[in-house]
């Protein structure tokens, strides 16, 4: 990529000088005003009009190189996520999956119970409907502790089920 940039550049500094050298001949020949300059004027038009023209091509092979370097990263991006999370899943201490399971029993369990609708708060509904992923702390009553964690498990349970790369952590009280 550099090279075919640094080639349009030699390219064009030939161009500019051959521009030039024209450009001289033409305004010592328009002082005496004779016919045959004004095929001179047009080639120097001419070359004029190739030259800006390059410069639109180089400009464009710049913002493609550009685009194709933003999309490379991305895909390294990506691809070092997925590394990352993949290692911290192999080397967690904690068996999330036994610790999904175990918080899915206990909601089931208590289901039954009645408690405050937490999530229906203003916090949490603000943070629904924002368009950016964030971190959300949630505060609750003690009272109300298990009512979060079994929304906090459902919360993972949809998650997974669509097929989302998640990291969370449950820990059983």
């Amino acid at each position: 990529m550099a090279e075919a940039t640094a080639g349009n550049q030699a390219e064009q500094r030939d161009m500019h000088t051959e521009i030039t050298a024209i450009r001289n001949t033409v305004e010592v020949a328009s002082s005496t005003n004779l016919p045959e300059h004004k095929d001179q004027r047009k080639m120097l038009q001419d070359l004029l009009d190739l030259v800006r023209g390059l410069k639109i091509d180089v400009h464009s092979g710049q913002i493609v190189a550009q685009t194709e370097r933003a999309q490379i990263y991305r895909s390294i991006c990506d691809v070092k996520s997925t590394q990352i999370l993949h290692v911290l899943a192999s080397q967690c201490l904690i068996d999330y999956e036994a610790s999904l399971q175990t918080s899915k029993t206990h909601r089931d369990r208590r289901r039954s119970l009645k408690s405050t609708p937490f999530w229906k708060s203003r916090d949490l509904q603000a943070w629904n409907k924002s368009p950016i992923s964030s971190l959300f702390l949630l505060k609750v009553r003690i009272a109300d502790r298990q009512s979060a964690q079994d929304f906090c498990t459902n919360a993972i349970q949809q998650l997974l089920q669509a097929g989302i790369t998640s990291l969370w952590i449950l820990r059983p009280r």
